[in-house]
């Protein structure tokens, strides 16, 4: 038990009740969203750098990650998914 007097399970499943979504995926999507933002504000320091400023633990993890969560690679995203958000984002003047 814990200090709240919740088991760690507990906890979890108090979570995903609020949130909709268990703790683990919830910091994956955070972290998928960071990269996202930086790779399409031009980062310039290259994937490698990218991915530990983002807390993966390599660059392959990274891309693992934009496979999994994004449905493309980051040079896809780059090069294919970001122009055309950025282009409706724009237009929703955010």
């Amino acid at each position: 038990m814990s200090e709240s007097d919740y088991s760690h399970r507990h906890l979890i499943s108090l979570f995903r009740e609020q949130v909709g979504v268990p703790p683990k995926l919830y910091g994956r999507i955070l972290r998928f969203q960071r990269a996202t933002r930086m790779l399409g504000s031009g980062y310039p320091h290259g994937l490698a750098a990218l991915a530990a400023d983002c807390g993966y633990y390599d660059q392959a993890h990274m891309v693992r990650e934009f496979r999994s969560l994004g449905g493309c690679t980051p040079g896809t995203y780059l090069t294919s998914v970001w122009p055309q958000l950025d282009q409706e984002l724009n237009a929703l003047h955010l």
